[in-house]
């Protein structure tokens, strides 16, 4: 995973190709052809984004954005949208 300090914005490669799995600035979340995911744009203002790989779950990948006083969590499989990856509904 590639964190660029000065913009807030991530982007997450896959582990052995290190293809393009998905970006996000913190308001809106990218797949990987760089479209918005039909369940990634948040309300309010971007938030400092982080993303990593739930335990045990090969598919899921967890986004975490927080501000100085809250975080938020949303889950991402990397199957849904026919593979283009979406974030779970219910869990944004």
């Amino acid at each position: 995973m590639k964190k660029k300090q000065q913009t807030n914005e991530i982007s997450l490669n896959g582990s052995f190709d290190g293809d393009l799995l998905l970006f996000s600035d913190g308001s809106e979340v990218h797949d990987t052809n760089q479209n918005i995911m039909p369940n990634g744009i948040f309300s309010g203002s971007k938030l400092e984004p982080l993303a990593f790989p739930i335990p045990g779950r090969d598919s899921l990948y967890y986004l975490l954005r927080s501000d100085q006083q809250r975080t938020y969590y949303s889950i991402i499989d990397m199957i849904l949208n026919n593979v283009m990856r979406d974030i779970i509904p219910n869990e944004k």
